[in-house]
């Protein structure tokens, strides 16, 4: 299967702007572009407020925002780490559900 690079220019940016959101999103728009379809819905994100209209089609804004909210240099940071938490049910809890506690692994394993 043959992958496709993508030569990649930020438009209307002031050069700060322009290289932070290079940073944020990496040289390669092909695999940027795939990274944020498959893990930030633009539709529902942009219905609840976090991502805008303009941003559509713009992956390396998008890319910029998800990285200045969560506080990371690269938007493929996300779901690098596992996580673990605590889910509360309502009714029966689940007979297997014994250690009260959800793991959910790295998108990288």
């Amino acid at each position: 299967m043959k992958v496709e690079s993508t030569q990649v220019e930020v438009k209307n940016e002031s050069p700060n702007i322009a290289n932070a959101m290079l940073v944020a999103g990496g040289s390669d728009a092909g695999v940027l572009k795939r990274f944020m379809i498959e893990f930030f819905p633009f539709t529902e994100l942009r219905k609840a407020g976090f991502f805008t209209k303009e941003m559509k089609g713009d992956y390396y804004a998008q890319a910029k925002r998800v990285c200045d909210f969560f506080g990371y240099k690269s938007v493929f940071e996300y779901g690098a780490e596992e996580i673990r938490c605590h889910l509360s049910y309502v009714g029966e809890r689940p007979k297997n559900d014994k250690e009260f506690i959800t793991v959910i692994p790295s998108i990288y394993d």
